[in-house]
């Protein structure tokens, strides 16, 4: 048996499927079966880990026949086929001998009555999850929404794990405890149990390694450079009558200082294209406290939005737009995003005066302190270095090209701010260009009879054609006062929803009875700063 000393030199190897081992290489049937090692690196099998001084079989993984260590699985019965191994939460039954119907894989559902879908129910079973290095890249497979302890991610098909799911690289431990829950319901309060008539079922739930090149390291984005090929997609729309053309690809030249990029290119009669990068793994915490989405973009004869989400909630809206100006744009990603897989999408309009053209470029996320470590909000008081925010949307210009300086957005103004001298600005001149800012949050725990909430400060005209409002996705909207002073306003948030995501829309919303879009206006504004996720005893605690 070989043994690793602290003589010889081994190298430590983060986010790579294949660790480097000892210098003099052993079968990995031996090292399965226990050599002596220090640290991880010292096992040569790619998926073993130094466990008390003997390469062993990483989490979910076994010693086959051959004396490899081979993939053996992670959940215990997860096609449902036998009541063990799970523990179901009010209303969800397992049913071993209940035949799905559509089953393709075993006999036995897990199901979800309706009072269990909509009481945010869970089925959870706990699992030890390996390191990234030390594995292959993990998907969960037959999920509906899951989560392995904070943040939840719908599956659908195949769902990559993000970076906050492998067990920490830094620790001496092979694996990290974890609780694997899985849910049915999305928490509308409205929810009626009498709609799921025979509940929500589930046929076979694991998780298991992923495709080649299916899912990025933790922390990394998949090409996001587009120094290579795939990752990115492309749509164009053109119009027909005017027998309009446009592309889509990734060419030599066009990106950063000379590098390749990701372009869209839209000729007469192109009206819109979209570039889009699925592949992005925001880091965990603990590698990045204060992650920001970051991209180049270089623009010409149209306007671009970008869109960043997570599909971190079946039924939710997984994300929201942000405003793109040509150059270097950073954003602060939510809490929500954090250790979980992102996708990144953005929509060039034509404005139609002849050939467009939009280039993206080193797609990345990066640590911006400013953005702040909450574990409920990012940027609350609107302070961050950023050169977008995530979230703020109008339709200004987006398509006609008009004059308008409608617009949410962050403006650095002490005179209108209620702290420091950021503030969320929403403002309007034209009709129908809705400005809005969407705030994505976590839902904190209830502390004693005091429910979860977020409170914030504002100040707004008496409205004229429109007024401020502040509606959170699921809940009542708070009354607003309309004095041109700053106020404090509270707004509860959802109690099912703990340790998930909420978003509350700020806007400023038509008082009109017929209004005519794109009509101008006398401009309206009104500010918001100072957000807080907090508790509060005027809110439900359950």
């Amino acid at each position: 048996m070989m043994q690793c000393g602290r003589g010889r030199v081994a190298v430590v190897v983060t986010w790579i499927l294949a660790a480097t081992g000892c210098r003099d290489t052993v079968a990995p049937a031996e090292c399965a079966n226990g050599c002596a090692c220090e640290i991880d690196s010292d096992c040569t099998d790619p998926v073993t880990s130094c466990d008390q001084g003997t390469c062993s079989c990483s989490p979910g993984y076994a010693v086959d026949e051959a004396g490899a260590c081979v993939w053996s699985g992670l959940l215990v019965n997860p096609g449902f086929t036998t009541t063990g191994g799970w523990d179901p939460g009010p209303g969800v039954t397992i049913e071993p001998d209940r035949f799905p119907g559509t089953q393709t894989i075993d006999l036995g559902m897990a199901v979800f009555s309706g009072q269990a879908v909509c009481g945010m129910s869970r089925l959870s079973q706990p699992v030890t999850l390996p390191k990234f290095s030390r594995s292959e890249p993990l998907v969960v497979v037959g999920a509906g929404a899951f989560s392995f302890g904070s943040g939840w991610k719908s599956a659908g098909g195949h769902s990559c794990l993000g970076a906050s799911a492998y067990a920490p690289e830094a620790q001496g431990e092979p694996g990290m405890a974890r609780v694997f829950s899985l849910v049915a319901g999305d928490g509308d309060p409205s929810c009626n149990p009498a709609a799921f008539v025979g509940g929500v079922a589930f046929d076979h739930v694991e998780i298991k390694p992923a495709e080649v090149g299916e899912c990025p390291a933790p922390g990394t984005t998949l090409n996001g450079d587009a120094e290579g090929e795939g990752a990115w997609g492309f749509t164009i729309v053109v119009d027909d009558d005017q027998n309009g053309t446009g592309t889509g690809m990734i060419e030599d030249g066009v990106g950063e200082a000379g590098s390749r990029g990701a372009r869209v290119n839209l000729n007469v009669g192109g009206l819109y294209g979209s570039a889009s990068n699925s592949k992005i793994s925001v880091p965990s915490t603990e590698q990045v406290p204060s992650p920001a989405i970051q991209y180049y973009l270089r623009a010409s004869g149209g306007v671009a939005m970008s869109y960043v989400g997570s599909g971190s909630r079946g039924g939710f809206s997984d994300g929201a737009w942000m405003p793109a100006a040509p150059g270097r744009q950073t954003a602060c990603l939510p809490p929500s995003m954090r250790g979980n897989l992102a996708e990144f999408s953005s929509t060039f309009a034509s404005n139609g005066t002849g050939t467009a053209t939009a280039v993206y470029d080193n797609l990345e996320v990066v640590n911006e302190p400013s953005c702040g470590t909450d574990p409920g909000i990012a940027n609350p008081g609107f302070e961050a270095v950023a050169t977008s925010l995530l979230g703020a949307y109008a339709n200004a210009g987006t398509i006609l090209g008009s004059a308008s300086s409608s617009a949410a957005r962050v403006t650095n103004d002490p005179l209108n701010a209620h702290t420091g001298s950021g503030v969320l600005q929403l403002r309007i001149d034209r009709i129908c260009d809705d400005p809005a800012f969407v705030a994505d949050v976590v839902v904190p725990p209830a502390v004693g009879a005091a429910g979860p909430a977020l409170s914030f400060f504002y100040k707004a005209p008496a409205p004229v054609a429109y007024q401020l409002t502040a509606k959170p996705n699921f809940g009542a909207s708070p009354v607003l006062t309309y004095d041109g002073a700053y106020h404090r306003a509270v707004i509860c948030l959802q109690p099912l929803l703990v340790g998930q995501r909420q978003t509350i829309t700020f806007a400023m919303s038509t008082l009109l009875a017929s209004p005519v879009c794109y009509q101008a206006i006398t401009a309206e504004e009104a500010f918001v700063d100072d957000l807080s996720v907090t508790t509060d005893p005027s809110c439900p605690a359950i």
